[in-house]
């Protein structure tokens, strides 16, 4: 092994140590975003139980995010995967959400998932809805969840699509102001619409 990659692996392990540290002595938030840097420095401990390892991350639980984990599990049957997202339902066919949800009858949410539940149960993978990365190191392969959870990870992909940019103008924080991308975006503007006479 190259003195190169001898270095890495032990940049690794430390920094593996650091958040652990943070994690065990409950610091603060600041202070654990700047662990990844290398800006704080605590004694080497053993890993924290929180620690997870997985051969691959997937940040972003929506429609790319599941083809990705598809694509893996076409090459890769054995190797553990987590997929990440922030949202509270799996993976569905964001295009047919208008069509479907601001009809008169609103479908079965079942016919807008891209897989099922037992689906990712039946491929091993290891899906955090309602979980955001708070903070990611790729050349160092480690992430950390927003329940301070630290995962190292041989492989990762960021897959969380975009978001509607909202101009900087005066009224667009207002409650009946609608910036379409998710399932509760649209089941509110289907309650203002059912309230509200005119609409825009």
């Amino acid at each position: 092994v190259s003195p190169k990659h001898l270095l890495t692996r032990s940049m690794t392990m430390e920094i593996m140590a650091k958040v652990a540290a943070a994690q065990e002595y409950r610091c603060s938030a600041k202070l654990r975003r700047n662990f990844l840097a290398g800006e704080c420095h605590f004694p080497l401990l053993h890993l924290h139980q929180s620690m997870i390892r997985r051969d691959y991350l997937i940040v972003g639980a929506g429609i790319s995010g599941a083809s990705v984990c598809e694509g893996i599990r076409e090459h890769d049957k054995k190797g553990t995967i987590m997929m990440v997202g922030n949202e509270s339902f799996l993976p569905y066919q964001r295009p047919l959400l208008f069509k479907s949800y601001l009809g008169k009858t609103v479908p079965q949410f079942a016919k807008l998932q891209h897989h099922d539940a037992q689906w990712f149960e039946k491929q091993k993978i290891d899906l955090r809805l309602d979980t955001i990365v708070t903070q990611f190191n790729h050349e160092r392969h480690l992430a950390v969840l927003g329940n301070g959870q630290a995962v190292e990870f041989r492989k990762a992909c960021l897959a969380m699509g975009s978001r509607a940019r909202r101009p900087q103008i005066a009224g667009t924080n207002l409650g009946n102001v609608f910036h379409l991308r998710s399932i509760r975006d649209v089941m509110g503007l289907r309650e203002i619409v059912d309230l509200e006479r005119n609409a825009v």
